[in-house]
């Protein structure tokens, strides 16, 4: 099993070898290429996806109210503020790719995603929400300290 995993059994047995196992140092290359390629698909999505592209011709529109229940306070910029905003979120993707200013560029993207996330419900799908997931995540992980 430790040939096929890395792991035995016995790690399981005990929580101080659980512990232990999940301590141990691993090589950080692969949190890296997930960073770097994490940035360029969001580089790719906001744009195409997220409607960076056509933000100026669709927040204009108050007749919208399908938002998320909890959420009903958040409410669209003018147009010319929602695409800074996009254009904020596209330099935290950025950043996140290249490593630049890791965390503040984490964070950055994390709150500018939610926030357009949350503005409308009908743009909800299941790889969206694992965006914004995968994006809050990195905000704590050291993907930054390799490449």
């Amino acid at each position: 099993m430790r040939r096929l995993f890395g792991v035995e059994m016995a790690d399981f047995q005990s929580w101080s070898s659980f512990v232990k196992l999940m301590n141990r140092p691993e090589d950080p290359s692969s949190l890296a290429a997930f960073r770097i390629l994490f940035g360029i698909l969001m580089m790719l999505d906001i744009p195409q996806e997220h409607g960076m592209s056509h933000a100026d011709l669709y927040y204009p529109n108050e007749d919208r109210k399908c938002q998320f229940p909890l959420f009903n306070f958040l409410a669209p910029f003018r147009a010319e503020y929602m695409v800074v905003i996009y254009f904020i979120m596209f330099l935290g993707a950025v950043g996140i790719t290249l490593g630049l200013f890791y965390r503040c560029s984490a964070i950055i993207f994390a709150i500018t995603y939610w926030h357009i996330f949350l503005l409308d419900k009908t743009s909800w799908n299941n790889h969206s929400y694992l965006y914004g997931l995968l994006g809050f995540q990195l905000i704590f992980f050291d993907a930054h300290h390799y490449w």
